[in-house]
């Protein structure tokens, strides 16, 4: 992979001579792209600084690399911190997906920055961030995005219940369909802005003692800022972790005292509506569920195996996921049973004898 990244950068930049100074290595991604830093020699500006390769899946294409390197440009033209796009690529590149190169963004990301002296800071700066992109000329992103060819439905909030409702419709999963039920309903209307969709410590860099950058924009909306915070209160208290034998009781608390220490600092910033912020926090944990239901009939051999991984489908994730929607919307939910271990391969061979 590396060669032909580098055969393209040569190509594309006009530079015949440029190198590695660091060849491509693989550092912590998401769920939805490998990423890899490298450096190069005898590049000009700003090809000449730290990098980074976001190399998505084959399924996502160019347009997904194009859209995020918008997102990213008209962003940080309006002063947020988040690196340059710098070039999009797609599979014409003779790398094994469509891709985007991005600046390298200073320090670590925020998860990290919890074992260190930095932690009693971490709420209020992922709070400060996010309220800061809320406070964005959402008109004057849009109008960017427009420009480069974004349509304006990429953007909308609602795509999330009718993605969830087509996916339960085609996953057969009947157990959530409360919950869909309840969330059409609708929440309380409020004023749209520019919403990263996937915010989280994993997410926000810091270096020293402030955010340096925050990273993956695959989820922007125009919604709510109540549609961005209820996510990230899920996605803080719900995501799996993996921990030793006894320990999740003390982590889960852990995370609901980083929750509302997050929540706190943001309400300083800006309010927020709690029937608004219950529903988008259902919203998410109903997509948590439907992913994990997704795989789990990929574990009985029922569908393929989705290419995107999930931390969301084990037992223990699916019940506290579960009876916290049960909290918010007085619904009970379930998707169906997590596979015994070897049940999707012997469901897999059974189903191709026939």
């Amino acid at each position: 992979m590396a060669q032909r990244l580098l055969a393209w950068l040569r190509r594309e930049l006009a530079a015949p001579a440029l190198a590695f100074a660091e060849a491509p290595v693989r550092i912590h991604g998401g769920f939805d792209t490998a990423i890899f830093a490298f450096r190069l020699t005898e590049a000009k500006p700003p090809f000449d600084a730290p990098l980074v390769l976001r190399l998505y899946r084959a399924e996502q294409g160019a347009a997904q690399a194009r859209f995020e390197g918008a997102v990213h440009e008209a962003v940080a033209a309006r002063g947020f911190p988040t690196p340059r796009a710098l070039a999009v690529g797609d599979e014409s590149s003779g790398l094994p997906g469509a891709f985007l190169i991005l600046e390298r963004v200073a320090g670590r990301n925020a998860l990290r920055a919890l074992a260190s002296t930095v932690l009693p800071r971490i709420p209020a700066l992922l709070a400060d961030a996010q309220a800061q992109l809320h406070s964005l000329d959402a008109v004057a992103v849009l109008r960017d995005l427009a420009a480069a060819g974004v349509p304006a439905d990429r953007l909308a909030a609602g795509r999330d219940l009718d993605f969830a409702t087509g996916e339960v419709e085609r996953l057969a999963l009947d157990g959530l369909r409360p919950a869909l039920d309840w969330l059409r309903a609708g929440p309380p209307t409020s004023t749209s802005v520019i919403c990263h969709g996937d915010f989280h410590p994993l997410n926000v860099m810091i270096d020293g003692r402030a955010v340096s950058g925050v990273i993956d924009w695959t989820r922007v909306r125009e919604a709510p800022p109540e549609y961005d915070v209820g996510a990230s209160i899920a996605l803080m208290t719900q995501g799996e972790i993996r921990l030793p034998p006894g320990s999740a009781p003390l982590a889960d608390a852990a995370r609901r005292v980083l929750v509302a220490l997050y929540l706190r600092a943001y309400r300083r910033r800006r309010a927020l509506d709690p029937r608004a912020l219950r529903h988008f926090e259902a919203l998410r944990c109903v997509l948590f569920l439907v992913e994990a239901g997704e795989h789990r009939r990929a574990d009985a051999g029922e569908i393929p195996r989705p290419s995107k991984a999930t931390a969301f489908a084990g037992d223990r994730t699916v019940r506290r996921i579960a009876a916290r929607l049960r909290q918010i919307a007085g619904v009970a939910v379930a998707i169906p049973p997590g596979a015994k271990p070897g049940a999707g391969r012997a469901a897999a061979q059974k189903g191709g004898s026939g």
